[in-house]
């Protein structure tokens, strides 16, 4: 969802995907209802026009149909899809793109998030009612994870449902909740550079159809809540000073190991952050990174910084920076 889907723009992407379990359908309900909400509402409700003339809004509402088909957690080849991504334990510095062992809703799913990173992500499950964020395969703290919070808080601070979780604020950090590998949340951070995080909305996975309005409704305000996570921080686009095309960057925070990279086909990043004053530092493979330092950022709004790089062999940053994983 954009004003102008058939163009690739230079703003940052948001991605919100449900259902990896296809017994788990009420983010299914709840995804095709904001669809409906941000398509309606554009002409007649200035924050949803905010929302879809500054972003691009990826949906996959239903990421498992074999699954919800049957009624059944798993894919047709007997899956689980939130186990089923790259292992971030396993001691392979490339195994963050492999294909290997993979199900085809798991393919499609990686191809499509690292043709286009991200900046916040989101997937809904049920089973449970709390909000978490990585990491979840190990219980070591992530280098966000004081932003993690407040990402999460976003939306569990606007959930009434939230307030039914055993958890204080309706927040964990995955590892802390249960330790799994495989899971589509440490991927997309680790290998896409996203900032994402998962909302569990019900202990019930099937509710009765008339709660499902009153999902709706709670859920509603969360979900914008978090849309709009993207609106504080570092954002730019990186590109070639001699020719001004855009370079397929990595972007790093000074004191922060976790990279974001830029839009291949724009050059555009977002690099999500707490208020203060940071050092930034852009570079590419067969390019001399940038540093910008004291970059103030202040709460609901974002610094520009464009980064024009040139060619040649860094001193500092070797070609193999170029992963979290």
């Amino acid at each position: 969802i954009s004003d102008h889907p058939d163009q690739r723009e230079a703003e940052p992407a948001l991605t919100l995907v449900s259902t990896l379990h296809g017994n788990e359908p009420v983010g299914t309900v709840l995804l095709l209802e904001l669809i409906r909400y941000l398509v309606e509402r554009y002409d007649t409700d200035s924050r949803v026009k905010a929302l879809v003339d500054n972003h691009e809004i990826r949906l996959l509402p239903l990421a498992n149909p074999d699954g919800y088909e049957e009624g059944d957690r798993y894919n047709a080849q007997g899956l689980d899809l939130n186990r089923n991504f790259p292992d971030p334990s396993a001691s392979s510095q490339d195994v963050f793109d492999s294909r290997v062992g993979r199900a085809p809703e798991t393919l499609a799913i990686m191809d499509w998030i690292l043709e286009r990173p991200a900046a916040v992500s989101l997937n809904l499950p049920t089973g449970f009612v709390v909000e978490n964020y990585p990491l979840d395969y190990t219980e070591d703290q992530s280098p966000d994870d004081a932003l993690f919070q407040q990402l999460a808080l976003a939306y569990a601070s606007n959930s009434p449902d939230m307030a039914a979780s055993p958890y204080p604020g309706g927040t964990v950090r995955g590892a802390l909740w249960y330790i799994i590998s495989g899971g589509l949340q440490d991927w997309a951070y680790l290998a896409a550079g996203e900032l994402h995080v998962t909302v569990e909305l019900s202990t019930e996975k099937y509710p009765p159809p008339a709660d499902l309005a009153d999902l709706w409704n709670s859920n509603r305000e969360p979900l914008l809540a978090w849309l709009e996570t993207a609106d504080t921080g570092i954002s730019g686009r990186v590109l070639d000073s001699d020719t001004g095309l855009p370079v397929e960057a990595w972007v790093r925070i000074e004191g922060n190991s976790h990279l974001v990279f830029t839009d291949a086909m724009t050059g555009h990043y977002l690099r999500v952050l707490l208020p203060g004053d940071y050092t930034l530092t852009a570079g590419a493979p067969g390019y001399l990174s940038r540093t910008w330092e004291n970059v103030p950022v202040t709460g609901g709004s974002v610094s520009v910084r464009d980064v024009f790089l040139e060619k040649g062999d860094d001193p500092v940053y070797a070609d193999a920076v170029v992963s979290n994983w």
